[in-house]
């Protein structure tokens, strides 16, 4: 018997694609198939293996000029039909989508087509594309409690390899001190330039025994290695870190924005943490 097929929609940031990588590997261990649809960014879920389907779709959002909306809704327009075709093939027992522009165009087609979706939404606040689908979604699971009818508050999933981070004690303080910082997937330019100030006016004896692990954008990569070596401290400066896991574990101290799949990944591996909150999350707090 041909066990029951999962759509999971998601893509562009790693908020929206860390926790569809997360509930993938559980539907995996569960014996599903799991189909998972996504834009051009979405080859973060390579690392699954061939053991999902990955298809890609159009997607766009809507950007300022009316040109810029032209041809936003011909792109949706495109990734309704191709999505459509997909789901269509796959026949899931369910679509869930995971927030974000590029889940748009594969949830409204099962929702128009009459499949069932599950929505799941990482903010404290539905994001544009849940917002535009709740109304038709079977179920909304959010991280957070969300005052909307359908919401079941179900958390944030994480994935399996930090979810083992829980289990590794905390490193010794007792010799190298390590920091780790990241900015979110696009590497915020403010830790760049406020951590590196901040350190330089550590005691000489701290400093000493610092290591700073950093996540940079990639243009900012020497003037901020430049920065560390200054203020004479050891730093590993990289646009991107693929072993997760094993940073969390050895760091003494984790910094970085306060998004909500970075949030519930601390939470889980349990390391001291500076949260810093981007600006519009603040903004759409107060609007709420």
């Amino acid at each position: 018997m041909t066990s029951p097929s999962i759509i999971l929609a998601a893509g562009g940031t790693g908020g929206h694609l860390y926790p569809a990588e997360a509930l993938a590997q559980e539907l995996l261990e569960r014996g599903y198939q799991v189909v998972i649809i996504t834009d051009r960014r979405g080859a973060a879920f390579q690392k699954l293996g061939d053991r999902v389907h990955i298809d890609c779709v159009r997607a766009a959002t809507f950007r300022p000029g009316v040109l810029s909306k032209l041809r936003a809704m011909w792109d949706i327009c495109i990734g309704i039909m191709q999505a459509a075709r997909l789901i269509k093939k796959y026949k899931p027992s369910v679509v869930v989508g995971f927030g974000g522009y590029p889940s748009f165009p594969t949830v409204f087609a099962g929702q128009r087509l009459g499949y069932k979706t599950i929505l799941h939404e990482q903010n404290a606040v539905l994001g544009k594309a849940n917002l535009w689908l709740a109304g038709s979604a079977d179920v909304i699971a959010a991280s957070l409690p969300i005052e909307h009818d359908g919401v079941i508050v179900t958390g944030n999933p994480v994935r399996a390899g930090i979810c083992a981070v829980r289990d590794k004690p905390y490193p010794s303080p007792a010799g190298t001190l390590e920091i780790f910082i990241t900015g979110g997937s696009q590497a915020a330019k403010v830790f760049s330039e406020v951590v590196p100030a901040a350190v330089r006016l550590l005691p000489q004896e701290i400093k000493s025994r610092l290591h700073i692990v950093h996540q940079c954008r990639e243009g900012d990569m020497e003037a901020t290695a430049e920065k560390y070596r200054v203020a004479g401290v050891r730093a590993d400066i990289r646009p991107f870190f693929h072993d997760m896991p094993e940073r969390y574990a050895a760091c003494h101290l984790f910094i970085g924005r306060s998004g909500p799949s970075t949030v519930a990944e601390i939470a889980v591996v349990g390391r001291p943490a500076i949260f810093v909150p981007y600006w519009h999350e603040r903004l759409c707090r107060s609007a709420a």
